[in-house]
């Protein structure tokens, strides 16, 4: 699931043509059928899937009630270095600060396993302007909303929680906003943009880290990534490019 050069909706005609296969049995296709599903959920372009949290005082709270331009779902695990390097990642990046200062932007810290405890130990690694929540009853995990193959994972939504980065490292999410149209004003001077609405030096910044990431050896955890059939909730540790 760490792969750089992994891509969705590349790999989503992969899993149709498996599935509509002669040559392969139906016990074959229980693996590709239960990765299927879970790829077509938030997929980018689509409506992300709504879920209910809990903050720390007991306040409930949901997805769907963020009202910022932007909402970035950040979905982690206390202690995990990965995640403690994405929260560094966002804490540093200049264009996050600004649209929270603004309020144009809100991040959401999603806890999804069982030990509050050791959540609580690490609430004061994370920035008070954040909404840092954990998912009381399981749903993300247990009805598989979000795909959660690897920790911490990303997305950025818009302001109707239409996906506009999945499962993106914290580099791609900043260079994302910076040249965003919503987000032009938070800088003196906007970047001209391509016809697809990005910049050139987006794609190239782009190809830098797939490259850079790419000759880096993936680090999985014991836990390691075993999605042998729909249901299971292995998880990978992620490493930053």
């Amino acid at each position: 699931p760490n792969s750089p050069m992994r891509n969705e909706e590349f790999y989503i005609p992969v899993l149709d043509a498996m599935l509509a296969s002669p040559v392969l049995e139906e016990i074959e296709k229980v693996r590709p059928k239960a990765r299927r599903e879970l790829a077509q959920k938030n997929r980018i372009g689509t409506k992300a899937l709504n879920f209910n949290y809990t903050l720390a005082s007991g306040t409930q709270g949901s997805l769907y009630q963020q009202k910022s331009d932007y909402t970035l779902l950040f979905i982690n695990n206390p202690g995990c270095h990965a995640c403690t390097e994405t929260i560094e990642a966002l804490k540093n990046a200049p264009i996050i600060n600004q649209l929270l200062e603004q309020k144009r932007l809100t991040v959401l810290s999603i806890y999804p396993d069982e030990e509050l405890d050791e959540w609580r130990k690490h609430l004061n690694e994370f920035p008070k302007e954040w909404v840092n929540g954990y998912d009381k009853t399981f749903a993300i995990k247990e009805q598989q909303l979000y795909d959660l193959k690897a920790i911490p994972t990303l997305y950025l939504l818009n302001k109707d929680k239409t996906v506009l980065l999945k499962d993106a490292p914290a580099q791609t999410i900043e260079e994302y906003l910076l040249i965003s149209p919503h987000a032009a004003h938070t800088r003196a001077h906007a970047t001209p943009l391509t016809p697809h609405g990005f910049p050139a030096s987006f794609f190239q910044r782009q190809a830098q880290v797939f490259s850079s990431a790419s000759k880096r050896a993936d680090c999985l955890s014991v836990a390691s990534f075993c999605p042998l059939a729909e249901g299971s909730t292995g998880v990978a540790e992620k490493t930053q490019p």
